[in-house]
């Protein structure tokens, strides 16, 4: 993603959206209007919600042998290469990644470690070993399933994160990167 929006910029542009490119242009983040335009519970809501639907499509798509999983996990990390590039693009890499720094390490995490549950699903469903199929697709379910249920409530709190420290002007970089560090740490 990070390539193909340094060779050709309107890659990353496609991605963003027309709104977002002017702003960007101006020298705005899009990531501005989470503390304009919504209240942050309203905003908080939706981010929460987009990233559990993430995290459940790539827990899922182990069910299609694991290629759900593996299309999840490089969807995103080519868009977030592209946009990244885009705002290298621009000037505002840096401001973007103080706006990621306080909830993307765990927020990354989660979605690769459910990822990882619908990938040993997907690993289950090829390779029975010596037991009989059923079971080892019941025994990995479990321990799947276990894994997403885990997983899914620290989205709730990365949601407010991302909508009210995130994109604060009034909470330094530093601490934001301390944030992000120590909800990974937990």
């Amino acid at each position: 993603g990070s390539s193909l929006a340094i060779v050709q910029p309107r890659a990353g542009t496609a991605i963003l959206g027309p709104a977002a490119v002017d702003g960007l242009r101006r020298g705005r983040l899009w990531t501005e209007s989470l503390v304009t335009t919504v209240p942050p519970a309203v905003s908080s809501s939706g981010i929460a919600t987009n990233n559990m639907s993430v995290a459940m499509a790539a827990w899922a798509g182990g069910a299609a042998l694991g290629l759900g999983s593996l299309y999840v996990i490089l969807l995103n990390g080519f868009l977030l290469g592209a946009v990244l590039a885009t705002t290298v693009h621009y000037g505002l890499a840096g401001r973007l990644l103080e706006f990621v720094s306080a909830h993307g390490p765990l927020e990354i995490t989660l979605i690769l470690a459910t990822a990882a549950g619908g990938l040993s699903l997907g690993q289950a469903l090829v390779a029975a070993e010596d037991r009989p199929r059923r079971e080892v697709v019941r025994g990995a379910s479990r321990r799947a399933l276990v894994l997403l249920l885990g997983c899914l409530p620290w989205f709730v709190l990365l949601g407010a994160v991302e909508a009210i420290v995130s994109p604060a002007p009034t909470v330094p970089g530093p601490l934001k990167a301390a944030l992000g560090l120590a909800l990974e740490a937990l």
